[in-house]
């Protein structure tokens, strides 16, 4: 095992409790006044901000929105997140606590959000019942642009840099992987499909010089794909159920893979080869989402709880 809770080294974990009164659907990592938090994105319709270091609450519950939060993204050099849910997409400035005013043309339940900084300025985007992914300038709240060609609803989106420019890649409800280049917005390549069923998540990574993408889904199977071949060139399989959530690491200067799934399990994998690392973290409940933090310590929801499993030996 890499990580491990205190001085836990085993299954067995000590939390303090999240602060949710309903399932943890979304967590991500950003820093507010010099130090690290982590935010969390709930069904409860709330907003929680904890100290990494502590998991102590910085300030109360974030209310104020009229859904069930379902994406969290941190934007890079800003004390902000941006929050995708019921019927809205929402920036919310973790200095202040105060919510800006929504970002507009969203007109349902919006799934996943991502930022990018695009031709100098922080932008999110997002997308909703009608399909089509919206563009915003973070700074004026204006949409900016919009990323088109897909038939179904995205259901995870992350960002990464392909020759020095930002790309989207995302995840569908039909489970196909599309890539959009964000200077230009337009779609790259055809999209890359072998999920039966929904696609739930999506990570990005530089692979020896190649952009990968890796995909987990409703069908119990984790994908790797090549994003400049435009083919699968890999598969993770042993979660039983739902793989719910996934993001990658680098360990010892390997990049692995973790996922999360509805058996509450976290799995750590080598993808070069298929096999997973060691044997799985078991929660007590669901796995919604993970994220990797600054320091290398490893965010989990599961239920209503938040995990932070420290690095062993950092």
């Amino acid at each position: 095992m890499l990580w491990a809770t205190g001085s836990q080294s085993d299954s067995q974990f000590e939390m303090n409790p999240s602060g949710h009164t309903d399932g943890v659907s979304a967590v991500v990592t950003s820093v507010s006044d010099g130090r690290h938090v982590v935010v969390t994105g709930s069904k409860d319709q709330t907003v929680q901000v904890r100290d990494l270091e502590t998991g102590r609450p910085v300030g109360g519950s974030v209310s104020g929105l009229d859904g069930r939060v379902w994406a969290v993204a941190a934007v890079d050099g800003r004390p902000c997140v941006v929050t995708a849910g019921d019927w809205a997409v929402r920036v919310l400035d973790l200095a202040t606590r105060k919510w800006a005013d929504e970002l507009p043309g969203i007109d349902g339940e919006a799934w996943c959000v991502g930022t990018a900084v695009v031709h100098g300025r922080a932008c999110a985007f997002a997308s909703d019942d009608d399909v089509s992914v919206r563009v915003w300038d973070l700074v004026s709240g204006e949409q900016v642009g919009e990323l088109t060609g897909h038939d179904d609803f995205l259901m995870a989106v992350e960002t990464l840099m392909v020759d020095g420019r930002p790309h989207a890649v995302a995840c569908t409800s039909g489970g196909e992987v599309w890539t959009w280049d964000l200077t230009t917005g337009d779609s790259v390549g055809e999209p890359l499909e072998g999920h039966d069923g929904e696609a739930w998540a999506i990570a990005t990574a530089d692979v020896g010089g190649r952009a990968h993408a890796i995909t987990a889904g409703y069908d119990a199977t984790v994908r790797v794909w090549d994003l400049v071949a435009g083919r699968e060139v890999g598969g993770l399989v042993g979660h039983d159920g739902t793989v719910s959530a996934v993001v990658t690491a680098v360990t010892g200067g390997e990049l692995r893979v973790v996922t999360g799934g509805s058996d509450g399990t976290v799995r750590l994998w080598e993808p070069a080869t298929g096999r997973q690392v060691g044997r799985e973290l078991v929660f007590p409940a669901p796995v919604h989402a993970l994220t990797v933090a600054p320091d290398g310590s490893l965010v989990v929801a599961f239920g209503g709880d938040v995990a932070v499993l420290h690095r062993l030996g950092r």
